[in-house]
């Protein structure tokens, strides 16, 4: 098996896709939208780590929905994508149970004072 041999290749996916392979590849990636690494300079702390969550969870859902469902199921997730964190986090909300965002309309003035800081429209 010499470096970059299809032997190697098939040998290091089984690796990363058995249990202990996935489970800490799971682990890595769960916590890296947490990390100083999903932040870049100039960009406000809360986009960065939004943009960089799907990272983070993107593989776990799609071995979550191959394992429960296979290819037809990646077909199906392909075809309607999630459409908030939490499907991704939770991918039986995207199949099993279309799980939808709730939008939240908020008063022009609101009680005690309180005001928005920017324009929602």
């Amino acid at each position: 098996m010499g470096r970059g041999s299809p032997s190697s290749y098939f040998l290091l996916w089984n690796l990363i896709h058995s249990g202990p392979g996935e489970l800490a590849l799971n682990y890595a990636l769960s916590g890296a939208w947490k990390s100083s690494d999903a932040l870049a300079a100039g960009v406000p702390e809360t986009l960065a780590r939004t943009e960089a969550m799907p990272y983070s969870f993107g593989y776990t859902f799609c071995t979550q929905v191959m394992r429960q469902w296979g290819l037809d199921g990646l077909d199906y997730i392909y075809n309607h994508p999630p459409v908030s964190s939490a499907q991704v986090m939770h991918p039986q909300k995207c199949w099993e149970w279309r799980d939808l965002p709730v939008q939240i309309n908020l008063p022009e003035n609101l009680p005690g004072g309180w005001k928005q800081p920017a324009s929602t429209a």
